[in-house]
C-alpha cells in the first residue's frame, strides 16, 4: 500500500499546492520503504522485483535531493509560477513600449540653436 501512496505523495502536493513542503520528507520515506522492499525481495529470491525497487528508490532519492537543496527544483525559473518559489518579472510587449527620441533621453545633447 505504501508503494502506491508514496508516488501519489510525491506528485499531488506540488500540483495542488497543499503541503508541498512535505514532498522531500515523503521522498525520503519512500526511499526507506524501497530499501526494505528490496531486502525482502532478496530474502525471498525474487530478484526481478529488486530492479523495480531500485528504480523507484533512485527516483525518490533524486526528488529528495532536488527538494531539500535550496537551489533545487522549486527555484527553477523554467517551472510555471505556481510551482516556482522564485519571483518573475513581467515586461510589456514590444509594441506597447513608448518610443523616445535621443534628444529627450540624453541630457548632454543640446537642442539645435541652444548655444
Amino acid at each position: 500500500m505504501l508503494e502506491i501512496l508514496g508516488p501519489l505523495g510525491l506528485v499531488l502536493p506540488p500540483i495542488t499546492g497543499i503541503a508541498a513542503a512535505l514532498v522531500p520528507v515523503v521522498a525520503v520515506g519512500l526511499a526507506a520503504v524501497m530499501v526494505g522492499a528490496a531486502i525482502t525481495h532478496a530474502h525471498r529470491g525474487e530478484f526481478q522485483m529488486i530492479a523495480a525497487n531500485a528504480l523507484v528508490l533512485a527516483l525518490a532519492a533524486v526528488i529528495a535531493w532536488g527538494r531539500f537543496d535550496p537551489y533545487g527544483f522549486a527555484s527553477r525559473a523554467s517551472l510555471p509560477r505556481r510551482f516556482s518559489a522564485a519571483p518573475t518579472t513581467h515586461r510589456r510587449p514590444p509594441s506597447s513600449r513608448r518610443r523616445v527620441s535621443c534628444a529627450t533621453t540624453n541630457p548632454c545633447r543640446r537642442a539645435p540653436g541652444a548655444g
